[in-house]
């Protein structure tokens, strides 16, 4: 399921207009679907550090996601 939002057609289609998702931030189209997905049951923020620990273990010691990057995404 997971590799289907990293297909660039995925992406493409899932945007209204042409400027969506254009810039490259740390809470990215894949992070914010697949945490959307994954069903948010607790806090936003246990959320988002679950899902980094769990799907980017490499990046979780040096970038945090906040809510409000969530959000804003």
């Amino acid at each position: 399921m997971f590799s289907l939002l990293h297909q660039p057609e995925f992406c493409e289609e899932a945007k209204e207009l042409p400027s969506d998702f254009t810039r490259h931030r740390k809470v990215g189209f894949v992070d914010v679907m697949a945490i959307v997905i994954n069903q948010i049951r607790l806090t936003t923020q246990i959320e988002l550090n679950r899902y980094r620990e769990e799907f980017l273990p490499e990046s979780a010691a040096k970038t945090s996601y906040t809510k409000q990057s969530f959000a804003e995404a």
